[in-house]
């Protein structure tokens, strides 16, 4: 009797309490509009080169993602990161038209980011753990080539060192309806448009 009780408290008194490590998703809301079953394709009017492009989902990851977070409150969290690519099937087929890679690192907020720095897709929710974040207001409506499409999140960004300008459009659980590419300073170079998607 005595020995269980001794082993008893010995048994409670060296337990450790688990470390919670805080999990931080990428917001759901946000990934509606660019989250996708790979194959989905879309067809756009590439008006600058007077073509037409096929491109299909080849890459939808959303997967776990570990850190440490600072500077004010350092801790070890999780997260999700999410990778899209769309990758033109004509006229090029196999050419990767459009990619990014969201790191996950940013609480409540999701930064999608091609391969050279610039976002193609941002999205800011309302937290008020994180002061000064202005949460995403989408665009209530639009026409692209005649269709009407609701709830847009446009995403602005220069590419590397301000030498050109993007412009994303994104609907909702749809995806990409509109993408427009300019020199600083210069004209339109590229503008793509949606014609329909599955």
């Amino acid at each position: 009797m005595i020995t269980s009780f001794i082993f008893f408290i010995c048994f409670t008194g060296c337990k450790k309490d688990k470390v919670l490590i805080p999990f931080y998703p990428l917001p759901a809301d946000g990934l509606a509009y660019i989250q996708f079953n790979t194959g989905k394709y879309f067809i756009y009017k590439d008006s600058a080169a007077n073509k037409i492009d096929s491109v299909i989902v080849t890459e939808s990851l959303l997967s776990g993602t570990s850190g440490i977070s600072g500077p004010s409150f350092v801790h070890d969290y999780t997260s999700q990161q999410y990778t899209l690519v769309l990758t033109e099937a004509a006229p090029v087929p196999g050419l990767v038209w459009l990619s990014g890679t969201a790191p996950g690192n940013s609480i409540e907020a999701i930064n999608l980011a091609a391969p050279d720095g610039h976002f193609i897709f941002q999205y800011f929710t309302s937290n008020p753990a994180v002061p000064g974040i202005i949460p995403t207001i989408p665009i209530p409506l639009m026409v692209v080539e005649g269709k009407t499409y609701t709830n847009i999140v446009l995403t602005l960004s220069s590419g590397p060192g301000g030498s050109s300008y993007f412009y994303y459009y994104w609907a909702k659980g749809l995806g990409l309806i509109k993408r427009i590419e300019t020199q600083t300073g210069g004209p339109v170079t590229n503008t793509y448009t949606l014609l329909r998607n599955n």
